[in-house]
């Protein structure tokens, strides 16, 4: 019964790296295969991670953890999808404050199409509303 991770007990759990590590240039392969695979997979365009196969972030999840991340231990909670969207969210605007980096364009321009992918998901959850709120006020009169 060998463990699932190829080298010794002391370095059994190593977890993706902090956003300010990946800010370094030490990180900057690792960071430019990580941008690739949520642009190939589509998640800045998708406001929702979720369990669906479907799922841009499930997808980018399994992408990053099976490849350029496969050395780092892989989340296996229920929320493991939407708490890699937060993380990348975080690396989003972190690099978004970094002006002279030089994958700061692409990591913005990710982050401007997933705040208008959350824009158009309020949009349309607030049109829902409005028309459940006029269908219950028609039906009280």
């Amino acid at each position: 019964a060998g463990s699932p991770m190829p080298d010794s007990q002391h370095d059994k759990r190593k977890f993706f790296p902090r956003v300010k590590h990946l800010l370094s240039h030490e990180y900057e392969q690792f960071l430019v295969a990580v941008l690739d695979c949520l642009e190939r997979s589509g998640a800045a365009t998708v406001a929702v991670a979720s369990q669906k196969e479907s799922n841009p972030w499930r997808k980018a999840f399994h992408s990053i953890y099976g490849g350029v991340a496969c050395e780092f231990s892989q989340p296996v909670g229920k929320n493991r999808y939407h708490k890699f969207k937060d993380k990348i969210v975080e690396l989003w605007h972190a690099l978004d404050h970094e002006q002279g980096h030089p994958y700061h364009a692409v990591a913005v321009g990710q982050l401007r199409v997933f705040e208008n992918s959350v824009q158009q998901r309020q949009a349309a959850y607030n049109s829902t509303q409005l028309v459940m709120a006029n269908q219950q006020q028609q039906q009280q009169q």
